[in-house]
Protein backbone atom coordinates (compact mmCIF):
# COMPACT_ATOMS: atom_id res chain seq x y z
CA UNK A 1 0.00 0.00 0.00
CA UNK A 2 1.27 3.47 -0.90
CA UNK A 3 1.68 6.21 1.66
CA UNK A 4 0.13 9.54 0.66
CA UNK A 5 1.04 13.12 1.38
CA UNK A 6 -1.25 16.07 0.69
CA UNK A 7 0.18 19.17 -0.98
CA UNK A 8 -1.45 22.58 -0.56
CA UNK A 9 -1.73 25.08 -3.40
CA UNK A 10 1.32 26.83 -1.98
CA UNK A 11 3.37 23.67 -2.47
CA UNK A 12 3.52 22.80 1.22
CA UNK A 13 3.18 19.14 1.99
CA UNK A 14 0.96 18.08 4.88
CA UNK A 15 1.05 14.71 6.54
CA UNK A 16 3.98 12.43 7.15
CA UNK A 17 7.41 13.99 6.68
CA UNK A 18 6.01 17.42 5.81
CA UNK A 19 8.20 19.51 3.52
CA UNK A 20 8.04 21.27 0.19
CA UNK A 21 6.58 19.68 -2.92
CA UNK A 22 10.07 19.78 -4.45
CA UNK A 23 11.45 17.86 -1.46
CA UNK A 24 8.80 15.20 -1.79
CA UNK A 25 9.21 14.69 -5.51
CA UNK A 26 12.98 14.65 -5.24
CA UNK A 27 13.27 12.40 -2.20
CA UNK A 28 10.11 10.30 -2.09
CA UNK A 29 10.73 6.56 -1.82
CA UNK A 30 9.42 4.29 -4.56
CA UNK A 31 6.36 3.27 -2.54
CA UNK A 32 5.13 6.84 -2.01
CA UNK A 33 2.56 8.80 -3.98
CA UNK A 34 2.03 12.53 -3.68
CA UNK A 35 -1.47 14.02 -3.73
CA UNK A 36 -1.33 17.43 -5.39
CA UNK A 37 -3.90 20.25 -4.97
CA UNK A 38 -6.14 19.05 -7.79
CA UNK A 39 -6.24 15.73 -5.89
CA UNK A 40 -4.50 13.77 -8.62
CA UNK A 41 -1.80 11.44 -7.40
CA UNK A 42 1.74 11.45 -8.74
CA UNK A 43 3.67 8.25 -8.19
CA UNK A 44 7.21 9.24 -7.25
CA UNK A 45 8.65 6.49 -9.45
CA UNK A 46 6.58 7.59 -12.45
CA UNK A 47 7.65 11.22 -12.17
CA UNK A 48 11.18 11.27 -13.54
CA UNK A 49 12.34 14.85 -13.38
CA UNK A 50 14.83 16.33 -15.79
CA UNK A 51 17.81 18.24 -14.50
CA UNK A 52 16.13 21.44 -15.67
CA UNK A 53 13.02 20.58 -13.62
CA UNK A 54 15.16 19.99 -10.53
CA UNK A 55 16.95 23.32 -11.09
CA UNK A 56 13.59 25.11 -11.39
CA UNK A 57 12.33 23.49 -8.19
CA UNK A 58 15.50 24.34 -6.27
CA UNK A 59 15.37 27.96 -7.49
CA UNK A 60 11.70 28.19 -6.56
CA UNK A 61 12.47 26.86 -3.08
CA UNK A 62 15.32 29.35 -2.68
CA UNK A 63 13.10 32.22 -3.86
CA UNK A 64 10.30 31.27 -1.44
CA UNK A 65 12.76 30.99 1.45
CA UNK A 66 14.46 34.33 0.76
CA UNK A 67 11.18 36.17 0.34
CA UNK A 68 9.70 34.56 3.47
CA UNK A 69 12.77 35.49 5.52
CA UNK A 70 12.75 39.01 4.07
CA UNK A 71 9.09 39.36 5.07
CA UNK A 72 9.89 38.05 8.56
CA UNK A 73 13.14 39.95 9.21
CA UNK A 74 13.15 42.83 6.72
CA UNK A 75 16.24 43.76 4.73
CA UNK A 76 18.48 42.50 7.50
CA UNK A 77 21.33 41.83 5.07
CA UNK A 78 21.50 45.59 4.37
CA UNK A 79 21.50 46.67 8.01
CA UNK A 80 24.60 47.14 10.16
CA UNK A 81 25.69 44.15 12.22
CA UNK A 82 24.65 44.46 15.85
CA UNK A 83 28.17 43.81 17.15
CA UNK A 84 30.03 45.50 14.27
CA UNK A 85 27.90 48.45 13.14
CA UNK A 86 30.68 50.01 11.03
CA UNK A 87 30.87 46.99 8.71
CA UNK A 88 29.36 47.64 5.28
CA UNK A 89 26.60 45.34 3.92
CA UNK A 90 28.81 43.52 1.40
CA UNK A 91 31.44 42.73 4.02
CA UNK A 92 28.69 41.55 6.39
CA UNK A 93 27.34 39.24 3.66
CA UNK A 94 30.85 37.93 3.01
CA UNK A 95 31.24 37.17 6.72
CA UNK A 96 27.92 35.31 6.80
CA UNK A 97 28.86 33.45 3.63
CA UNK A 98 32.23 32.59 5.13
CA UNK A 99 30.43 31.07 8.12
CA UNK A 100 28.28 28.96 5.77
CA UNK A 101 31.32 27.76 3.83
CA UNK A 102 33.03 26.82 7.11
CA UNK A 103 29.86 24.93 8.09
CA UNK A 104 29.82 23.20 4.70
CA UNK A 105 33.43 22.10 5.07
CA UNK A 106 32.68 20.84 8.58
CA UNK A 107 29.71 18.83 7.29
CA UNK A 108 31.82 17.34 4.51
CA UNK A 109 34.54 16.37 7.00
CA UNK A 110 32.19 14.90 9.60
CA UNK A 111 28.81 14.13 7.99
CA UNK A 112 27.73 11.74 10.72
CA UNK A 113 28.79 14.00 13.59
CA UNK A 114 26.48 16.96 13.00
CA UNK A 115 26.37 19.17 16.05
CA UNK A 116 23.20 21.03 15.04
CA UNK A 117 20.15 20.04 13.06
CA UNK A 118 21.30 21.43 9.72
CA UNK A 119 21.78 19.21 6.71
CA UNK A 120 24.22 19.61 3.88
CA UNK A 121 21.30 20.65 1.64
CA UNK A 122 20.23 23.33 4.16
CA UNK A 123 23.77 24.72 4.21
CA UNK A 124 24.01 24.71 0.40
CA UNK A 125 20.69 26.55 0.12
CA UNK A 126 21.73 29.08 2.77
CA UNK A 127 25.01 29.73 0.94
CA UNK A 128 23.16 30.11 -2.37
CA UNK A 129 20.85 32.58 -0.65
CA UNK A 130 23.76 34.66 0.61
CA UNK A 131 25.33 34.67 -2.86
CA UNK A 132 22.03 35.89 -4.30
CA UNK A 133 21.67 38.56 -1.60
CA UNK A 134 25.23 39.70 -2.43
CA UNK A 135 24.20 40.10 -6.08
CA UNK A 136 21.08 42.05 -5.03
CA UNK A 137 23.17 44.32 -2.80
CA UNK A 138 25.61 45.01 -5.67
CA UNK A 139 22.68 46.00 -7.89
CA UNK A 140 21.30 48.29 -5.17
CA UNK A 141 24.70 49.93 -4.74
CA UNK A 142 25.11 50.45 -8.51
CA UNK A 143 21.69 52.08 -8.73
CA UNK A 144 22.27 54.39 -5.76
CA UNK A 145 25.71 55.71 -6.78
Amino acid sequence: MMAHRDVSKEGVVHGMNAGTFADILADAPDNTAVRVPDMSVIDATARKQSTQDRIRLACDELKRTLIRKNNDYGNQFQKPLALAPSVDPVTALRVRLSDKIARLLNLLDKPTEQLVDESLDDTLMDAAGYFLLWKVQREIERLTK
